[in-house]
């Protein structure tokens, strides 16, 4: 298959042969919309898993404690992302709330 491509100011243009990819075939409408997990079936699989991988470490992240504070050698607090917002929110501390939101949500 033979086709040609005209590019910006180049007066003889260039040309292509060999099959076009799926990609191009989609560029020019020869086959429909096509999902990446319906062409690349292995590796559309290993990206939804390492997704919901990432997102079940996100909310780990978020709700399980990443510090322990001790206070007088008695009372121990254990605090996450999501308790420490709660307690800036509370507190009214507006502006601090806004900077971990933003820089960890």
């Amino acid at each position: 298959m033979i086709q040609t491509f005209t590019a910006a100011g180049d007066v003889a243009g260039w040309r292509f042969t060999g099959r076009l990819s799926p990609a191009a075939k989609h560029m020019n409408g020869d086959i429909g919309r096509r999902a990446l997990i319906r062409t690349h079936f292995r590796s559309g699989i290993l990206i939804v898993l390492m997704l919901i991988t990432a997102v079940a470490f996100f909310v780990a992240g978020i709700f399980l404690p990443f510090t322990s504070v001790t206070k007088l050698w008695l009372f121990q607090d254990q605090i996450s992302v999501y308790r420490g917002l709660i307690i800036l929110w509370q507190a009214g501390e507006l502006f601090l709330f806004l900077i971990l939101f933003v820089f960890t949500v």
